[in-house]
């Protein structure tokens, strides 16, 4: 008797021109990064064009076939895993400049790339680099799709200046659930347009951005502070991002029993980086330069990623006000010193988020917060899979 799911996969090859995985194939992607769950896909379609992805979602919806999309996979809890069909993004390709951009000579102006969504962020920079220009805000590891990235809004260390990395899109095509495909932005179908970005995939698939550049600067001078608690590196993320320091970058963290927070200034040569004084009045204890920072912390990051490569992932993240955040971190502290994660909480990152004027209700869920910046921080908790009871409490404490 033929297996059902070699029958779908067989099937949409015959009216599919992109490659499509059977179930024998589609091991790599029955698990996400969280690790904690598995689901075998009945076919994996790998990185399908317009045309492809909407005879894929017709043939799915006749059948009521469950769809989902898959960049790099980064989800934690199951997101682009599905028993049905997994769209797999991830793909080559090249970026360019839309119509209304200058062109890619003129690198005084305000530069627009439209980039496919497949793309991870280190080809991106890659291929922005011979103009001179990088995206204004990106996570720390540059591993991730620029559409999966996206989806779920995507701070950094750039968001002191920034705000969020949804903030700098000026349309997206994408296909929507009932296999229309279209551009939207704020001008054009605002609300798809809204739904687009950070929107967990929800609203549609997306085929193309259109993002802003901004003028590449090659050195950065890094000073970083030591803290005490949480409770001082909320302190410290608040004075920068609401006083009057130069400051380009900013994240603060947690992990391995130290406290400390990083101030970045980006220049365009290696003596202004040198010469760049500490942009917050404490106490420095390391300074440093780097002509390619967000690579150097990519790398860093994906190493200590490595580290935790067995581990089951609960990551969480939440936004605040000032006083909350403050709140918050006093929480905590108290959270470490009565060891109330046990051994799961490897790590806690703060970010100072500048608030965009447009799309924020998406980003943020309700209009509570009033000022010029929100207050982003992240938990990494991870456990060992055979450690039973410290998933049960870490996912108690998460939920409390």
């Amino acid at each position: 008797m033929s297996n059902p799911s070699s029958l779908i996969a067989a099937d949409l090859r015959a009216v599919l021109r992109a490659r499509v995985l059977g179930p024998d194939a589609c091991v790599p992607f029955a698990q996400d990064f969280g690790h904690r769950e598995s689901r075998l896909p009945a076919a994996v379609v790998c990185a399908p064009e317009v045309g492809d992805v909407e005879q894929l979602l017709d043939f799915a919806r006749s059948r009521g076939i469950p769809v989902v999309v898959r960049g790099s996979g980064h989800s934690c809890a199951g997101q682009s895993l599905s028993t049905g069909i997994v769209i797999a993004t991830h793909s080559v390709g090249q970026v360019v400049w839309s119509a209304e951009a200058y062109s890619a000579e003129d690198c005084a102006g305000e530069m627009v790339a439209r980039i496919p969504a497949g793309l991870l962020w280190s080809e991106v920079e890659r291929q922005l680099a011979p103009v001179q220009r990088q995206i204004p805000i990106l996570a720390d590891h540059l591993g991730l799709s620029v559409g999966g990235t996206l989806s779920v809004g995507c701070y950094g260390a750039d968001s002191l200046r920034f705000g969020a990395l949804v903030h700098q899109i000026r349309r997206v095509q994408l296909t929507t659930p009932e296999g229309i495909t279209l551009w939207c932005s704020e001008n054009e179908h605002p609300e798809l347009f809204a739904g687009a970005l950070a929107g967990l995939g929800r609203f549609g698939i997306v085929h193309q951005v259109e993002i802003n550049t901004a003028p590449k600067q090659r050195w950065s001078a890094l000073h970083s502070y030591r803290a005490n608690s949480l409770r001082d590196l909320a302190r410290i993320s608040i004075e920068a991002a609401e006083d009057d320091y130069v400051i380009d970058l900013f994240k603060a963290l947690f992990a391995n029993g130290r406290y400390a927070a990083t101030c970045g200034s980006y220049h365009s040569s290696a003596m202004a980086a040198i010469r760049a004084p500490s942009p917050l009045p404490c106490k420095v204890y390391l300074r440093w330069i780097t002509p390619r920072y967000r690579q150097w912390r990519s790398t860093a990051v994906k190493l200590w990623v490595g580290r935790y490569a067995r581990m089951q992932n609960l990551w969480s993240d939440y936004l605040f006000d000032a006083a909350g955040l403050v709140r918050f971190c006093e929480y905590l502290d108290a959270a470490v010193t009565d060891r109330v994660f046990g051994d799961s909480l490897k790590a806690v990152y703060l970010l100072p988020i500048k608030r965009s004027q447009t799309s924020q209700a998406v980003l943020e869920g309700s209009t509570r917060f009033t000022g010029a910046m929100v207050y982003g921080i992240g938990l990494y908790t991870m456990v060992h899979p055979s450690d039973l009871v410290g998933y049960d409490r870490t996912r108690r404490v998460l939920r409390d």
